[in-house]
């Protein structure tokens, strides 16, 4: 059963106003669609799940709605303090002592969700970056531990957004070239 605050976060997430639970979502909004919570809490994997007009988390007690939501909320949280997960008290404590083991090379990610950009969302984009500067509609932002920002993965055109800086630049040539994940552009 979920708890009063719980529907209430569930109804904010869903773009609902709180007391007359109708929609309250506007043109140039980004959607989101899908979720997968890791390494949180006493979540391992809650494998990607989809997310739509109306979402419900059902489970047992314990299960861990509630950590769904507590993960979900520090993507963007409204309360500053509550904007990084911290290792020491959400990184699962049957793994604590192996977490240096299983994730050598970077911090483990806690919140991997996915994206789907509306026209006006694309439009504000294009118009920022150049025409056709996206190559899908859809981005993902993740989150891992100890880091306040998120990570972003936006299909971008990179030739494409290469070339309107080089026009916006004075009619310069943009040659793309490959150094690594940079993009050069020669005058």
């Amino acid at each position: 059963m979920l708890a009063i605050s719980d529907a209430a976060y569930l109804l904010t997430l869903a773009g609902c106003d709180l007391m007359t639970k109708e929609p309250t979502t506007r043109a140039g909004t980004v959607r989101l669609t899908h979720v997968q919570v890791t390494n949180f809490r006493n979540i391992d994997d809650s494998t990607e799940f989809k997310i739509d007009d109306v979402t419900c988390l059902v489970g047992k007690n314990e299960s861990g709605k509630t950590t769904v939501l507590q993960a979900l909320e520090r993507l963007n949280s409204a309360n500053a303090g509550r904007g990084k997960y911290s290792k020491l008290q959400d990184y699962p404590r049957k793994h604590w002592a192996d977490y240096e083991d299983r994730h050598k090379s970077r911090e483990a990610r806690v919140l991997q969700t996915k994206w789907t950009l509306d026209t006006e969302d694309i439009e504000a984009v294009e118009k920022l970056l150049g025409r056709e500067s996206l190559r899908g509609k859809n981005i993902e932002v993740a989150k891992q531990y100890e880091t306040v920002g998120s990570l972003w993965t936006v299909p971008l055109n990179e030739k494409g957004v290469a070339e309107a800086y080089a026009r916006e630049a004075g009619g310069c040539r943009a040659d793309l070239l490959r150094h690594g994940k940079s993009i050069q552009i020669s005058w």
